[in-house]
């Protein structure tokens, strides 16, 4: 079964019975198609992170579909949501794909955990090792003063952890603002591997929720 999380964002101006008019005209197509509707939400009236259209806010609503051998009526309802003035953005997501990856990864790591290690051989004793010739007190350093004698203080680096392996986040959800912020400096360019310490498969997740974020500006491109 697959399933599918649409999210589209209607005029501010447009009334509260017209928004829950509209909706129940794509959940109608929707159904007609042979989906079904597993969630609604309306997240009411939001100010977005940039204008569209010169307008400053707008109101979100989600649905959550389900399909079962492929077949739905999504790219109709698509045609209609670009067709319709009153529709600010929209976006539709498969989601079931990356759930199924992000519930694999539990299994495989608690398989690891529980499995007993190997025995291991006993380690070789190893020969003492000679004494280190130390200096005469008596005797002044040559080549260098006091001053310069003195050893070098060691500055270890930091070893970065990545967050969504150290929460065990496996899917990156777009409508995390919160989350994804953190990602985000005063610049709202995404912060590299070097800086944040995320590894190479979250930051490809984290890059792609950023994107679909922005799509329906959730968060900014740029900033002021």
């Amino acid at each position: 079964m697959r399933t599918y999380e649409l999210v589209f964002v209607v005029d501010p101006r447009v009334s509260d019975e017209d928004v829950v008019a509209m909706t129940q005209e794509y959940k109608q197509m929707i159904t007609a198609g042979g989906s079904q509707i597993s969630k609604e939400e309306s997240w009411g009236r939001r100010k977005l992170a940039y204008p569209i259209a010169k307008l400053n806010e707008g109101k979100y609503v989600l649905l959550g579909i389900e399909s079962e051998g492929g077949k739905s009526s999504l790219p109709e309802v698509e045609h209609r949501m670009r067709q319709n003035d009153k529709i600010l953005r929209y976006l539709t997501v498969r989601t079931d794909e990356d759930l199924k990856r992000a519930a694999s990864r539990h299994p495989k790591t608690a398989g690891r955990a529980g499995r007993a290690s190997p025995a291991r051989a006993p380690p070789v004793p190893r020969a003492p090792l000679a004494p280190i010739p130390q200096p005469d007190p008596r005797r002044p350093p040559q080549g260098r003063s006091n001053a310069m004698a003195r050893p070098r203080k060691v500055f270890y680096r930091r070893r970065k952890v990545c967050k969504f392996c150290a929460d065990k986040i496996d899917y990156v959800d777009f409508k995390d603002v919160k989350l994804l912020q953190q990602f985000i400096p005063e610049r709202s360019k995404i912060l590299p591997r070097r800086i944040s310490g995320t590894c190479a498969r979250h930051q490809r997740l984290l890059q792609q929720a950023i994107k679909r974020a922005r799509h329906l500006a959730l968060i900014p491109f740029t900033t002021d």
